[in-house]
């Protein structure tokens, strides 16, 4: 079988009760990437955006407000699993049923194949690399702070820069969540958990910039 045929052939992720499917690469189909490889450049934007986000929501001492915090500690555990069953899915790692759909067509229009999704990606990860390093360096500096760092005059180094970084990067964490199909199970959760903790920084950014003023 030629090189043309093995990428164009149908592949299906499917589950029991009910008989519905994924339709990967329909016969005939022609992207710009394999789709496996699209779906595993996607599978690792998903679980990145999970791990950062992850980050946020627990990072010590807090930005975040602290009643913020709380909440959206509480229902990180559900959106979590959201994000875990989607990852499976496009890594074909997870047998589920539901109305047939023809995933790779649902990607390609939301821009999610090919050079699009490359160049989505390297947005992504440009902004992830920018947060996860000063997230890390955050927790170096402020690790002897038990209250939010918010409350301390010494919040506008690393902390500042943080915030900076986190303004860009929710936008375009945003983008790719909600590009993705609707149809993958979760996706509304993760996008509005990721909205709430964007409006949540902004929030105690605000706080700090009255604090100063007065």
């Amino acid at each position: 079988m030629s090189e043309s045929n093995v990428l164009n052939s149908p592949s299906t992720v499917t589950g029991g009760g009910g008989g519905g499917q994924f339709l990967i690469n329909p016969p005939g189909g022609k992207f710009d990437n394999p789709p496996d490889d699209n779906l595993t450049v996607l599978a690792r934007m998903v679980e990145r955006i999970s791990s950062t986000l992850n980050d946020l929501i627990h990072l010590q001492p807090k930005i975040l407000p602290e009643l913020l915090a709380a909440d959206l500690a509480e229902v990180w555990p559900e959106a979590q699993n959201n994000f875990t069953q989607i990852i499976k899915i496009l890594r074909s790692e997870l047998l589920i049923a539901l109305p047939p759909v023809n995933l790779m067509a649902e990607l390609e229009r939301a821009g999610l194949t090919g050079a699009m999704l490359r160049m989505k990606a390297n947005s992504l990860y440009f902004f992830l690399n920018r947060i996860d390093g000063n997230v890390e360096a955050y927790k170096r500096q402020y690790a002897r702070y038990e209250k939010p760092i918010l409350t301390y005059p010494e919040y506008k180094g690393i902390a500042r820069t943080l915030l900076g970084w986190l303004k860009p990067g929710f936008k375009v964490m945003n983008s790719i969540l909600g590009s993705l199909p609707d149809v993958l199970p979760g996706k509304e959760i993760i996008k509005e958990l990721k909205e709430h903790t964007e409006a949540g920084y902004e929030v105690g950014e605000h706080m700090a910039e009255q604090s100063e003023a007065k």
